[in-house]
């Protein structure tokens, strides 16, 4: 029984190894078939399965942006150089906010966010209401606007009004 055991081990063990062999000289085919160039590994991933492909890639921080936003698997931008950009970019197009709140610049993803869509209520989610429903109200020119931003309401409305008396 011990032996039946230890020949069983050592097939499992061999078999995975081979397994192994296998799938990473498929990869290493394919890889070299693309020269590295991002586009024809993306084609590669299309399903986004095989992300760790884009690694091989020109330019894997945009390989691999391209798959979380296509695959939507947001955890893929932990693999890019600028982790932040990945999540604004997969937050914009898919109107994240709780993207947006996972990287440095919260506020500017909102807001992006917020015109985007024309709510200007998602502002609310921002860290710096204020300003957010301040650069909303100059964007749209729309002085009924702000009214919503205390702290910046005045210059708000004194930039607005000269902007339309010049």
């Amino acid at each position: 029984m011990k032996n039946f055991l230890t020949t069983l081990t050592v097939i499992f063990l061999f078999s995975f190894i081979l397994l192994f062999a296998i799938s990473y000289n498929y990869d290493k085919n394919y890889i070299d078939y693309c020269n590295n160039n991002t586009d024809c590994i993306l084609e590669l991933i299309n399903d986004g399965e095989n992300y760790k492909l884009c690694q091989f890639a020109n330019d894997s921080d945009s390989c691999f942006t391209t798959i979380s936003m296509k695959s939507k698997n947001f955890d893929i931008c932990n693999f890019v150089t600028n982790r932040s950009e990945c999540l604004f970019q997969n937050a914009f197009k898919y109107d994240n906010i709780d993207l947006c709140k996972k990287i440095d610049s919260q506020d500017n993803c909102v807001f992006s966010i917020a015109l985007k869509n024309n709510k200007i209520e998602l502002c609310n989610n921002a860290i710096d209401k204020d300003r957010c429903f301040y650069s909303y109200a100059l964007k749209v020119k729309d002085i009924k606007m702000c009214e919503k931003s205390e702290k910046y309401k005045k210059v708000c409305r004194y930039e607005l009004l000269n902007e339309t008396n010049t």
